[in-house]
């Protein structure tokens, strides 16, 4: 396949996603999603736990929120 060919079409069908593992990162998740260029938002509870000071308690509340929030 020719090089032009083949980068137009691995942009065409790459897929940008940007993960939300932070407090500050929930509140603006609205303003991320609508950079030119991102495809999809996920939630990293793991780390976000971690920032948010209750490290693997993922049934915790401001984690729980945070996940509705998204």
């Amino acid at each position: 396949m020719p090089i032009k060919d083949y980068v137009r079409q691995a942009t065409e069908q790459t897929i940008l996603m940007a993960q939300i593992e932070s407090p500050n990162a929930v509140k603006n998740a609205r303003a991320i999603a609508e950079v030119d260029g991102i495809d999809m938002l996920f939630f990293g509870p793991g780390d976000f736990s971690v920032l948010s000071g209750v490290p693997g308690e993922f049934r915790s509340p401001v984690v729980q929120e945070a996940v509705l929030m998204n």
